[in-house]
């Protein structure tokens, strides 16, 4: 198991990856945030931020490391909650 924080770039090293025998990737969180605390005050948990990419870029993602026969997880810290939800 391979721990990696930011999920673009990830699909260039796939084969990387394999040859290295990694055969599950964990993503920490990549949510949308305004980051007052290093990302974890998620905004919104069904939007990928911006500074990550899109969604689009996240299924990809996914669909790729599936094929090739990983197995992905997703981190959320589900404990922090967001400054603009006191408002």
């Amino acid at each position: 198991m391979i721990f990696v924080h930011i999920p673009l770039g990830i699909r260039q090293r796939l084969d990387h990856l394999a040859y290295l025998g990694v055969d599950a990737v964990l993503l920490s969180g990549f949510y949308d945030s305004p980051f007052d605390h290093l990302g974890r005050d998620v905004r919104d948990f069904t939007v990928v931020g911006s500074k990550y990419g899109s969604m689009a870029d996240f299924k990809l993602l996914v669909t790729e490391l599936h094929r090739q026969g990983n197995n992905s997880h997703l981190l959320a810290f589900i404990g922090y909650v967001n400054s603009l939800q006191f408002v």
